[in-house]
């Protein structure tokens, strides 16, 4: 499991205070702010509940977009949830 073994070696990457959601952001993710606000609740509580966040410059898009469906399927979270809170670092990782 290949993003298992980057979100082990990027433990020096987390981040205890992951940008906050602004409109610069909004516009330069192409998402809305409200949606983006959402994301950002998602990713502290639920991904933050379970382990160090990663900054969302520390990984690729391509490998958010990997290392995203599995550790929200192994958190619960629904499908919505999983789609904020992709925005919100793809957005953060854009700004």
């Amino acid at each position: 499991m290949p993003w298992l073994m980057t979100c082990v070696l990027l433990g020096c990457a987390a981040s205890k205070s992951p940008p906050v959601p602004t409109a610069a952001m909004a516009a330069a993710g192409g998402v809305p702010l409200k949606t983006l606000q959402q994301g950002h609740a998602v990713y502290l509580t639920q991904c933050g509940g379970c382990h160090e966040l990663i900054a969302p410059d520390a990984l690729e898009i391509s490998d958010w977009h990997l290392v995203m469906p599995g550790m929200c399927w192994n958190a619960g979270l629904t499908r919505a949830d999983e789609a904020l809170a992709l925005k919100y670092v793809l957005a953060a990782k854009s700004r």
